[in-house]
């Protein structure tokens, strides 16, 4: 079995980097601040789409970060 974490990252406190959280609460994933700017994760939802929901809204690549991490029962890959 694999499992997965889809976390989405958007550094700095800007308004524009704010607007990033509404849409990625939208689709589900749970959006919380960070250190250095949002953090959004879900363990529900993959990369891709979230990446392709964003892009569909207008959002550049280079204003946020997209990691999925993959972990088998017997480890992280």
């Amino acid at each position: 079995m694999v499992d997965h974490l889809t976390r989405v990252t958007v550094q700095g406190d800007s308004a524009r980097a704010r607007a990033l959280g509404a849409p990625l609460a939208d689709r589900g994933l749970a959006v919380r601040a960070g250190a250095r700017g949002l953090v959004a994760e879900s363990a529900e939802v993959e990369g891709q789409p979230v990446k392709a929901y964003l892009r569909g809204r207008g959002f550049a690549d280079r204003e946020f970060q997209v990691y999925v991490e993959y972990a088998r029962r017997w480890g992280t890959l």
